[in-house]
């Protein structure tokens, strides 16, 4: 059964028409020569204990967002927790932010940095945009990762919130040992 698509962008992207269904239980998606049903994915889920304890952790985080093409566009960034979000402070004038301005789909990963064999891997969106003038979120992450506040402040600076949809830890049988 074909979903009623109630309206398709002008814009051609990857091959694919961009159609928005406003039906139940379904979210915009890739019109590719036939009408696609998509379910609903972008149900927040709790942040797993073990995903969580590495992200609490002054561990360095891989941060994935979208560029306007779609393609991906990586970045190292320090991350907070609060409550089931995660966040990532930046200025709206950075490419990661204008990314997560315009796409709120983002992928994370963060490594132990004591045991590079353990791992997390998570996928979200943002849900909210704090103003972050005063550095009020950023100094808890630069003191979390330098043991100082952070240095820059200014009208372009915001905070991120991003909820979880799907998260995973693994931890490798291996023993760091290079040599």
């Amino acid at each position: 059964m074909a979903t009623r698509v109630v309206a398709i962008s002008s814009q051609l992207r990857c091959g694919a028409w961009r159609y928005t269904n406003y039906g139940e239980g379904v979210r915009s998606g890739w019109l590719m020569g036939a009408l696609v049903h998509c379910p609903r994915r972008d149900v927040a889920i709790p942040i797993p204990v073990d995903v969580r304890e590495l992200l609490e952790a002054p561990n360095y985080v891989h941060l994935s967002t979208l560029r306007a093409d779609g393609s991906p566009r990586n970045w190292v960034v320090w991350v907070g927790v609060e409550g089931e979000h995660i966040l990532i402070c930046t200025s709206k004038a950075i490419w990661k932010g204008k990314d997560m301005l315009r796409d709120p789909r983002v992928a994370l990963s963060v490594t132990d940095r004591d045991d590079p064999y353990r791992m997390a891997a998570v996928q979200g969106r943002v849900v909210e945009v704090r103003p972050d003038e005063d550095c009020r979120y950023m100094d808890q992450l630069s003191y979390k990762y330098t043991g100082e506040p952070f240095p820059g402040r200014g009208p372009d600076r915001v905070c991120f919130v991003i909820a979880v949809e799907k998260a995973a830890q693994r931890t490798l049988g291996f023993t760091h040992n290079p040599g």
